[in-house]
C-alpha cells in the first residue's frame, strides 16, 4: 500500500470517528431534553390535577360547611331533663361532644384555608411550568433538526472523502 493511499484511508478513518463521536453528543444532548420535556410534561399534568381536586374539595367542603354547623346548633342546645340524671358522668360526656365537635370545626376550617390556597397558588404553577414545558419543547425540536442536519453533513463530508479518495461515487 503506498504512502498516499495509507494517508487517504486514515483521513477517512478519523473523519468517520469524529462524525460518529460528535452525532452521539448530539444525540445523547437531543435525549436529554426530550427527557427534560417529559418531565415537564408530568409535571404539569400532576399540578393541574392537584387543582382540580382541590377544587372539588373546596366545593364538597362548602357543601358540607352549613350542615355540620346545623349539627354543633343542635348538639349546643340543651336538652330536657326527664329525670335526675347523675352529675358525674353527664360532665365529661358534654365535655367530649364539645371537644369533638370543636376538633372538628378546627380540620374542617383548616381543611378549608388549605383548598383556598391551592385553588389559588397551583395555577399560577400549572401556567409557569406550561410556559417551561413550551420553550423545553421548542429546544428539543431545535436540537432534533441540529442532529438531523449534522448527520447529512457528516453523510456528505463521508461521500466527498471517498470521492476525493479515487472510489467512483455511487448514483
Amino acid at each position: 500500500m503506498s504512502d498516499k493511499a495509507m494517508h487517504e484511508s486514515l483521513l477517512q478513518q478519523k473523519a468517520a470517528n469524529s462524525v460518529e463521536a460528535e452525532l452521539k453528543m448530539l444525540r445523547d444532548m437531543m435525549d436529554s431534553e426530550n427527557g427534560r420535556a417529559r418531565r415537564l410534561t408530568f409535571w404539569a399534568i400532576v399540578v393541574w390535577s392537584a387543582w382540580f381536586a382541590a377544587v372539588v374539595l373546596m366545593l364538597v367542603l362548602f357543601l358540607l360547611v352549613p350542615h355540620l354547623a346545623a349539627r354543633s346548633d343542635r348538639a349546643a342546645q340543651p336538652k330536657p331533663a326527664a329525670a335526675a340524671p347523675p352529675a358525674a358522668p353527664a360532665a365529661p360526656a358534654a365535655q367530649q361532644e364539645g371537644s369533638t365537635g370543636t376538633f372538628a370545626s378546627v380540620i374542617l376550617l383548616i381543611a378549608i384555608l388549605l383548598t383556598l390556597v391551592s385553588v389559588v397558588l397551583l395555577p399560577v404553577a400549572g401556567v409557569i411550568l406550561l410556559i417551561l414545558q413550551i420553550l423545553a419543547r421548542r429546544s428539543a425540536s431545535s436540537s432534533q433538526l441540529r442532529v438531523s442536519v449534522a448527520a447529512i453533513e457528516a453523510q456528505l463530508k463521508l461521500l466527498a472523502a471517498t470521492q476525493a479518495g479515487g472510489e467512483p461515487a455511487k448514483d
